[in-house]
């Protein structure tokens, strides 16, 4: 009965006056700021602040939106980067999104979905604290958290017809808020 309760409030959706476009962004992603609950600051490189909490560190995203309406959209996210410990990670994301228009050139969204955050292992560090939060691979290489209850914050500033300056925010509260920042065109 949900699912098809579910399946006809999509269709509606669907159906409304649409102005359907689809985006393709590219961004840099470079600042996390991280809460006091970490275990694991000391093993942060290229930090500011006595207590780590503001890390710099290199990675780029490559984003796909749709968005069907004037205030609803589909987005997945594909970030590779270096995390604050210089290890790779990734992170993969999909949510739906609210999107609000405050200008012809302004407009914000908000979206809720699943992500799956990906890492190298930091066990091999020496004085690592594991704090149960990421779950290990088979072969102990990776680590991993799937969040179904991921979110994501989004402004978009039109540059001209073709090109918005785009930049996200991910509030990974309790433990990490992180930064994003770039380019998206629609199509």
């Amino acid at each position: 009965m949900r699912l098809r309760i579910a399946l006809l409030i999509l269709i509606g959706m669907l159906s409304i006056p649409s102005r359907a476009q689809w985006f393709v962004g590219v961004k840099l992603m470079g600042i996390s700021i991280h809460t006091d609950q970490m275990d694991n600051k000391h093993l942060f490189l290229n930090t500011i602040g006595k207590n780590k909490r503001v890390a710099f560190h290199l990675g780029g995203a490559l984003t796909v939106e749709y968005r069907v309406n004037n205030w609803l959209a589909f987005k997945c996210d594909q970030v590779l980067f270096r995390d604050c410990a210089g290890k790779t990670a990734g992170m993969t994301m999909f949510n739906v999104r609210y999107v609000h228009d405050f200008t012809p050139k302004d407009n914000a969204s908000i979206g809720l979905g699943p992500f799956w955050y990906y890492r190298k292992s930091w066990k091999s560090f020496s004085g690592y604290k594991d704090d149960g939060y990421f779950k290990d691979s088979p072969n102990g290489k990776w680590q991993t958290k799937f969040v179904w209850h991921g979110g994501e914050i989004e402004y978009n500033r039109k540059l001209n017809n073709n090109l918005d300056w785009s930049t996200n925010v991910l509030p990974g509260i309790p433990v990490v808020i992180a930064v994003a920042s770039g380019v998206r065109t629609g199509l």
